[in-house]
């Protein structure tokens, strides 16, 4: 139906891309539709646990289709007289778009606090400490490990965090739900805005729907994830990737108003995408490079406005990857070394799913007629470059057993073929290309063919994903809040005795819940992958067993409080059988090797610890060395003082097990009102 009526004048539509008055009614239409996808959930108290949730998908994907038909209606309908009430119309659906991608997200959080998997399943535990820690900090830290600089990609829970410091939030995770939702939208606006410097207000809306609808969902174990949108940060520059190729070669190869503009536009957009996920930056910028250097034209030229561009990035984001390159140097990175069956393959959209391969095909003709225009050029290379990004990562899997992250690579390419479509039908120019090879009435034919494939194959895509978002195991087991009391309580333990708040606190941590919740500095990473490159976690593994082998209480706490990595102000061990245990992670290919570290009860008396079981944890925290050489006395009965002050220095508190009279042990009895009560075990 599309390809039958007629085409607008391209020149016309596309001219110098968003106006301010179109990004205006982009934002107000996004704003209303966010609005009302919360008022109908309420409304209709949609329920994400019940059997029929699963049908939120196929309603969602038909809407979002409608929204792409409805812009390509008004606008080939719509004379040159019209061209702005047609910009402007499109703009609106655009809005309403940005917010109704949202939907899924939102039906199946609806009820609870969580984002996708809780806060402390999976990945999800680590990425919840990252904003925990910038809630607390504006400065690019390490979430774990104090006195490190971050390592991984920072945008993303940066903002996040800020916001939940802007907020005033309590605890910072509860923006964790919120922010996934919105980021959805955020990716679907940011596309639109970026195809729109190439592509018709039409084309452009297309083309981010159909990137925002084409993503995988998750299938398998819960253990490889495969849920697109469970690594929002990632996936926002998968969304928008192509999207931002194809404006820098619009930019770079059409005379266009204001031009430097355009480009430091697209440079501070870049850098964004870079520190929001820079293993797929570097495929966009390798794609754009390879683009650069293909036309003869003006090839000087664009190579300096290149050069320019990314000098530009490099620069934004020098904070980030200046100090990430010195800690590869000097340590090693563990997170290549996880491995899932998925990443000795390399996907290329044949196979399955079946309506992906059928999509693949369809997008692989239609880019093939349209080459010549470059937001095809754009979405081509950005699949061949995500190909061979692949190919890359298995090489090094095999032989440095150090995998690149290929599953984000894949992602993107997905959102690339959701793209092609809106890509190809407003790039296809009889005049130009192999679209001369096509004489009438064959475009109208294939192009009413390809819409008939691509379309319903589009629908079943954004359909199962829609269903994943609402009703997925992710979106279930977000409703399995975890319980945090305990975590709440022994924080309010150690920082009440203390004194200090958490982020000026670093502590051994066995209810990993602590890291997660609170901006603790964790002496050990929640695992072992999680590591930053110069964490020497073998060395942090050994203080911790070199204090369990102190002969006496006094040893220990020097070990642990002269630390090469810094004092240790707390641990939280496991009670287990009369002893207390602390387990852990060694990082080795292509499994982390698990650790337990025991102590003896005894090696942390009341002289230097002030102890507190909560719980199946024992909490112990160091008083500082020089209350530590010299206890407070304990509140006694005055004609007792002198046998009190002895036994605080010999070590017995009231759950020393000595065989000698009461004289010791009775002075350390907790008493109706005593401070005491803290020393209790």
């Amino acid at each position: 139906m599309i390809a039958n009526l007629p085409k607008p004048r391209a020149r016309t539509l596309r001219t110098l891309g968003p106006t301010l008055a179109e990004v205006g009614l982009v934002l107000a239409g996004a704003a209303l539709s966010a609005w009302f996808v919360h008022l109908f959930l309420v409304a209709t108290g949609f329920n994400p646990l019940s059997e029929v949730a699963t049908g939120f998908g196929p309603l969602w994907a038909a809407v979002m289709l409608l929204l792409a038909v409805a812009a390509q209606l008004v606008q080939r309908l719509s004379g040159p007289a019209h061209a702005a009430r047609a910009r402007a119309t499109v703009s609106l659906l655009a809005g309403v778009a940005t917010g109704f991608a949202t939907a899924p997200l939102a039906a199946g959080l609806r009820g609870t606090d969580q984002p996708l998997n809780t806060i402390l399943g999976g990945d999800m535990a680590f990425r919840t400490e990252y904003v925990t820690r910038f809630a607390s900090t504006w400065h690019l830290h390490d979430y774990t490990f104090k006195g490190l600089d971050a390592f991984y990609p920072p945008a993303w829970f940066w903002v996040a965090g800020r916001a939940a410091h802007v907020l005033s939030l309590h605890e910072p995770w509860h923006i964790m739900k919120p922010f996934s939702i919105a980021t959805i939208g955020a990716a679907l606006l940011l596309a639109y805005l970026l195809w729109r410097m190439s592509l018709s207000p039409a084309g452009a809306l297309s083309a981010a729907i159909g990137s925002s609808l084409v993503l995988d969902s998750q299938v398998g174990p819960l253990k490889f994830a495969t849920q697109a949108w469970y690594s929002p940060y990632s996936c926002f520059v998968a969304v928008t990737g192509a999207a931002w190729v194809a404006a820098v070669l619009y930019t770079l190869r059409v005379p266009t108003r204001h031009p430097r503009a355009r480009l430091v536009f697209l440079g501070l957009v870049g850098a964004g995408l870079a520190l929001c996920y820079y293993l797929l930056f570097l495929i966009l910028a390798v794609v754009v490079i390879a683009l650069a250097l293909a036309p003869s034209d003006n090839r000087s030229r664009v190579l300096r406005q290149v050069g320019a561009l990314f000098a530009g990035i490099a620069l934004l984001t020098a904070v980030f990857w200046i100090p990430l390159i010195q800690a590869l140097a000097h340590g090693a990175a563990s997170q290549g070394g996880f491995v899932r069956p998925d990443f000795l393959h390399v996907f290329v959209g044949i196979g399955r799913p079946i309506a992906l391969a059928v999509l693949a095909l369809v997008v692989i003709g239609a880019l093939a007629l349209t080459l010549s225009a470059p937001a095809s050029q754009a979405v081509a290379g950005v699949l061949v470059g995500g190909v061979a990004y692949q190919l890359v990562s298995v090489a090094t899997l095999v032989f440095a057993n150090n995998q690149l992250q290929p599953h984000r690579a894949v992602t993107m390419m997905w959102a690339s073929f959701g793209a092609g479509v809106g890509v190809a039908i407003d790039g296809f120019r009889s005049d130009s290309g192999l679209g001369r090879l096509l004489q009438p009435p064959l475009p109208r034919v294939f192009g009413t063919m390809a819409a008939v494939v691509a379309v319903p194959a589009v629908f079943v895509i954004g359909s199962t994903l829609g269903s994943d978002l609402a009703s997925g195991p992710f979106s279930r087991e977000a409703h399995e809040r975890p319980a945090l009391a305990q975590s709440r309580t022994m924080s309010s333990f150690i920082t009440s005795t203390t004194g200090k708040r958490p982020n000026q606190l670093t502590i051994v941590a066995g209810d990993r819940a602590l890291l997660v919740t609170k901006p603790y500095y964790g002496f050990l990473p929640l695992r072992a992958r999680y590591a930053h490159p110069e964490a020497h976690l073998a060395q942090r593994i050994g203080v911790l067993r070199a204090a369990a082998r102190c002969p006496d209480a006094a040893c220990t706490a020097r070990t642990l409080e002269n630390s090469k990595f810094g004092r240790i102000d707390a641990l939280v061990l496991a009670r287990s059988f009369g002893m207390l245990r602390i387990q852990t992670q060694l990082d080795r290919f292509p499994e982390p090797v698990p650790i337990a570290i025991t102590f003896r009860q005894k090696l942390f008396p009341p002289a230097f610890w002030v102890r507190r079981r909560i719980g199946g944890y024992k909490v112990l925290v160091l008083r500082s060395m020089t209350i530590s050489r010299h206890p407070p006395p304990l509140p006694i009965p005055r004609s007792r003082r002198g046998a009190g002050r002895a036994c605080a220095r010999s070590g017995r508190g009231s759950t020393a097990r000595s065989t000698g009279s009461g004289r010791c042990r009775a002075p350390h009895r907790p008493r109706s009102g005593s401070t005491a009560k803290l020393l209790s075990t």
